[in-house]
């Protein structure tokens, strides 16, 4: 008669924490989720929409400290010489349609940035 190896009980400790680590997992997808579902919705609004909204946010530059603001810009953006965009970039529109078709993965990267250049003007010039 073969015997079979007695497997050790899992311990309650163990359990929690299988149970805590699947829970934090639904949690992560459920944000991810409505993360690209809001980016999506974002991606289909026309741009005047933000370049509208641009002007709005703008306008109130005069309620805060411009001195702190100007020294936060200055500190992000440190590109002082001028500098030319590849034969390959893409304008704003191009980039739309390239990923409407499939050809970029949309990916957080994508829509954060997308999101920042939806304000602005998108002629290469």
């Amino acid at each position: 008669m073969k015997l079979l190896p007695i497997k050790a009980p899992i311990l309650h400790s163990e359990l929690r924490n299988r149970a805590m680590k699947t829970i934090n997992n639904l949690r992560y997808h459920k944000v991810k989720f409505f993360y690209y579902l809001k980016n999506t919705i974002l991606f289909l609004i026309p741009r005047k929409f933000y370049q509208i909204q641009l002007q709005s946010e703008l306008n109130k530059l005069d309620k805060y400290n411009r001195q702190y603001i100007l020294s936060r810009l200055n500190y992000y953006n440190k590109k002082i010489e001028n500098f030319t965009l590849s034969k390959n970039a893409l304008t704003h529109k191009q980039l739309k349609m390239e990923t409407l078709f499939k050809k970029f993965k949309h990916s957080a990267y994508f829509f954060d940035l997308y999101n920042i250049f939806s304000f602005f003007d998108s002629n290469k010039n």
